[in-house]
C-alpha cells in the first residue's frame, strides 16, 4: 500500500448517511441503539451460541497481499469457529469513493482498512473503541507512541482504530554512487549544508546521475518528512485549522529558498527523470544519490542492484529539534455494525504481535506497529531497518494532511506554490518564496475558514 496523501471520506456526506448498517449475514446480536457506537457492556454484536457471525471486511492492498490475507483469515477462523470473515479487496484508487457509496446505501462493511485525519471521527460513522479497550484491558501503549495516539485518537480522547502497521521516513542513499564519486557517507548528525555539498558532488548529468530527488515535490521536500519541524517551523497548527503564520513563516521561506537553490544548480532530479516507475522511482534504478525513503518501499530497495544505506534527516545548523516522520495504516469499525464483538475480535487479531511477526516473515509485508516485535525479530540487525526503528522512537507529529480533512481542499494550493518557487514549468522563471508564500497562506486560510464554517 502506498499512502502518499491523506484521503478522507468526502465532506458532502452527512453523518446520518454515513452511519449505514453492515449488510453481512447472520447478525448475532441486536442493533446498537446506544448512540455512542461502542458495544462494551451492551448486547451489540455478541455471539449467539451455536450460531455463526459473518463480518464483512474491506481492504485496499494490492493483489500481492491477497494470499497473505487469506492465510490470516483462515488462522483467525480456526481460532474463532463462530466467526466467518467475508473479505473484499478493492483497489486503492477509488477505494474511499466506493466505501462512501456503500455507506450511503446502508451496505458498509463491518470493518475496513484505511487512514483518516482525527476530525473525521467527529462524523459518527466510525465506532469509538474505548469500551472494548477497557473491557479487555487492551494495552494501546504496546504500539508505537505517540504516533498511534496522533492518528487514532479523536478530539474527545477516544480511540477510533487499531494500527495495522508503522511506516516512517528516512533518507536512502546509494553507496555505490558515493563510492564512485568519493563522497563520504552521511552521518546521523549531518546538516542541510552537508546534504547540499553531497548532492552537488553526486550530480553528473552527462551520466544521468543526480544528487537527490528530495525536492522534486512539496510532499518529498516538506509534508512527507520532518525537515521543516527540525527547522522550528511547520505547515499548519497542530489541529490543522491554521496555516497563516506557518506556510508563510521565516522557516518555511528559508526551506523554499534552499530547495530553489538545489533546483537552480541542477542537483535535484528533473521531472523527466522522476517519471521512472517504482515505489522509490529512479532511486531504485541507481540514478539518484539520495532519496526520500519509506518503509513501504523497503522491498524495492532490497531488490535494487546496488548497495543502499539509510540515515535520518539532515538538520539546519544549530538545530536542537529531532523529530521523525511516522505514519500508520489502521483498521476501523462501522459505528452501526450489528456485529461489533466479532469485528473487534478480528481487529485485535490483525493488529496483534502474531500477525506482525507473520508480516515480517512473509516477504516483509509491512512493518509491525509494535516496537517489541521489531526487537524480538532482531530487525535492528538489518542496516536499513535499524534506522527506521531509531526514527520510530523519536518525537513525531501528524503530517499536515492528517491533522484536519480541510487539507484535501487546500493542499493543491501549497503544491502550486512549491512548483512556482522550486520547479517552475518552464525551468526558468523561479518566483520569490517571500512573495509567493504570504499570498498562498492567505488563500489557504480563507478556504480553510470557509470549510470549517460549513461543518
Amino acid at each position: 500500500m502506498k499512502k502518499w496523501a491523506g484521503i478522507t471520506l468526502t465532506a458532502a456526506l452527512t453523518v446520518g448517511v454515513l452511519a449505514g448498517c453492515s449488510n453481512g449475514s447472520d447478525s448475532g446480536g441486536s442493533k446498537d441503539t446506544s448512540g455512542n457506537g461502542a458495544s462494551g457492556n451492551n448486547s451489540s454484536g455478541k455471539s449467539t451460541p451455536g450460531k455463526t457471525t459473518t463480518i464483512d471486511f474491506w481492504q485496499l492492498d494490492g493483489t500481492g497481499t491477497q494470499d497473505f490475507y487469506v492465510t490470516l483469515i483462515k488462522q483467525f477462523e480456526k481460532d474463532h469457529p463462530d466467526i466467518k470473515v467475508k473479505m473484499a479487496n478493492i483497489p486503492e484508487d477509488g477505494f474511499f469513493e466506493k466505501l462512501n457509496a456503500a455507506f450511503a446505501a446502508g451496505k458498509g462493511p463491518d470493518l475496513w482498512g484505511g487512514w483518516y485525519s482525527p476530525d473525521e471521527f467527529e462524523r459518527g460513522y466510525i465506532a469509538p473503541l474505548d469500551e472494548f479497550i477497557a473491557r479487555d484491558q487492551y494495552d494501546m501503549d504496546k504500539y508505537f507512541q505517540p504516533a498511534t495516539a496522533l492518528r487514532l485518537k479523536g478530539a474527545d480522547g477516544h480511540y477510533y482504530g487499531l494500527p495495522r502497521d508503522m511506516s516512517n521516513a528516512v533518507i536512502y542513499y546509494n553507496k555505490d554512487l558515493f563510492d564512485k564519486y568519493g563522497v563520504p557517507y552521511p552521518t546521523s548528525d549531518w546538516t542541510l549544508d552537508d546534504f547540499h555539498e553531497a548532492a552537488k558532488k553526486l550530480t553528473h548529468p552527462d551520466d544521468g546521475i543526480y544528487g537527490t530527488d528530495l525536492f522534486a515535490s512539496d510532499f518529498n521536500a516538506i509534508t512527507g518528512n520532518p525537515i521543516i519541524w527540525n527547522m522550528g517551523g511547520d505547515v499548519a497548527s497542530d489541529d490543522g485549522k491554521k496555516v497563516k503564520g506557518y506556510v508563510d513563516s521565516p522557516e518555511m521561506i528559508k526551506l523554499f529558498q534552499y530547495a530553489q537553490t538545489l533546483s537552480k544548480e541542477g542537483v535535484n532530479a528533473p521531472s523527466s527523470v522522476m517519471q521512472t516507475a517504482g515505489d522509490q522511482g529512479p532511486f531504485s534504478g541507481g540514478k539518484i544519490g539520495m532519496s526520500l525513503g519509506f518503509l513501504w518501499g523497503y522491498n524495492d530497495i532490497k531488490k535494487a542492484g546496488f548497495k543502499a544505506g539509510a540515515v535520518g534527516f539532515p538538520k539546519d545548523a544549530g538545530s536542537a529539534n529531532n523529530f521523525a516522520w511516522t505514519e500508520e495504516v489502521s483498521w476501523y469499525m462501522n459505528n452501526k455494525s450489528e456485529k461489533k464483538d466479532a469485528a473487534w475480535a478480528f481487529m485485535k487479531y490483525l493488529s496483534s504481535p502474531e500477525v506482525g511477526k507473520q508480516a515480517i516473515d512473509t516477504n516483509f509485508m509491512w512493518g509491525p506497529p509494535m516496537p517489541s516485535v521489531w526487537e524480538e525479530k532482531g530487525l535492528e540487525q538489518d542496516e536499513l531497518l535499524k534506522v527506521f526503528l531509531e526514527q520510530a522512537k523519536l518525537t513525531t507529529k501528524a503530517p499536515s494532511y492528517d491533522r484536519n480533512r480541510t487539507w484535501n481542499e487546500v493542499g493543491s494550493m501549497f503544491t502550486q506554490a512549491y512548483t512556482d518557487v522550486v520547479n517552475p514549468v518552464d525551468g526558468k522563471t523561479y518566483k520569490d518564496p517571500a512573495e509567493v508564500l504570504p499570498k498562498v497562506a492567505d488563500e489557504m486560510q480563507a478556504k480553510i475558514d470557509e470549510l470549517l464554517s460549513q461543518q
